[in-house]
């Protein structure tokens, strides 16, 4: 729903968003970040940082890791 809403309200058309339905969008931007960003090392997860042993892409420190597919 955030993606349409986000799409629909970005457009010129009829449609009116609402304070709410904006707070719905960003609530689940914070989810998505708060996924991929480790505070231990204050830095995202990055391909970068790409563990070819474990087939996981992770932050700098290897707190907040997730498998990666090539």
């Amino acid at each position: 729903m955030p993606m349409l809403l986000g799409n629909t309200a970005s457009h010129d058309n009829k449609f009116q968003e609402s304070i709410e339905d904006l707070e719905v969008i960003w609530e689940d931007i914070k989810t998505l970040i708060y996924r991929f960003f480790c505070a231990g090392c204050n830095k995202f997860i990055s391909v970068k940082y790409y563990d070819s042993v474990e087939n996981k892409i992770r932050c700098s420190c290897n707190k907040l890791k997730y498998d990666w597919k090539k």
